[in-house]
């Protein structure tokens, strides 16, 4: 009986002993440790690079026509100012065909590179440019006229010009001729700007807005030139 009950008490302490334990225990779970960086707050965006060209055009000067008949003044006068302009201290003197030069003082002498056309200024005539031209037709002299005639004298004073005349003398012309006005260039001088090509000596007259188109063929008038009936003792003539 005695042993009973000792087998007894040593089961409950047991018993009691392994439940004593199981209520002290506590488990924690193990957490694995991140292995990523931690996130930026900030993202970075790439970088665009604008390029900017810049394209330059050039403009080829407009090659105005030449002038033909009836053209007006101001289309005239704009092709002659397209001329190449040439140093008119270059044409202040005459040379004679024995090579003795005259000086000219502030007049000029000039001629076209064919020879055919001689220009020059004077003090007898101011303000006109008198020309030599070797006209394939020259007008006829007039009927009931006396003296030397020359066919192919032009004078032009702007308001007039006159083609033909009377004279005894070569007037401004026996000191020879001018240097050549090479194709293409302008000369300017006075009320006077002149432009030769080799369809012709073009030459305008800034103060009547006139201008003229000497060559072999024939004289050719613009802006207020008209054809008139010559004056006594010339061929033909132009007014304004």
């Amino acid at each position: 009986m005695r042993a009973l009950l000792l087998g007894g008490l040593t089961l409950l302490g047991a018993m009691l002993l392994v439940t004593g334990c199981s209520k002290g225990a506590t488990v924690s779970p193990t957490v694995p440790s991140s292995s990523q960086p931690p996130s930026s707050s900030s993202t970075s965006k790439p970088t665009t690079t604008t390029t900017t060209t810049t394209t330059t055009t050039t403009t080829a000067p407009v090659e105005l026509p030449e002038p033909v008949a009836g053209a007006p003044y101001d289309a005239v006068a704009q092709w002659i100012s397209k001329g190449a302009p040439v140093d008119v201290t270059n044409f202040h003197a005459a040379t004679s065909q024995d090579g003795q030069k005259t000086d000219l003082g502030d007049n000029v002498a000039f001629k076209t590179p064919s020879g055919k056309t001689r220009c020059m200024t004077d003090n007898i005539q101011p303000g006109t440019l008198s020309c030599l031209v070797n006209l394939t037709n020259p007008p006829k002299r007039p009927a009931g006229t006396e003296g030397n005639w020359v066919g192919g004298w032009t004078d032009f004073s702007g308001r007039q010009v006159t083609v033909g005349g009377l004279h005894g003398d070569p007037g401004p012309f026996q000191s020879g001729d001018g240097n050549p006005l090479d194709y293409g260039g302008r000369l300017s001088f006075g009320d006077f700007s002149c432009r030769s090509e080799t369809s012709g000596l073009f030459c305008a007259n800034t103060k009547a807005k006139s201008a003229i188109r000497i060559s072999d063929a024939g004289i050719e008038p613009f802006g207020c030139l008209q054809e008139a009936t010559p004056s006594e003792g010339n061929g033909r003539e132009f007014s304004c």
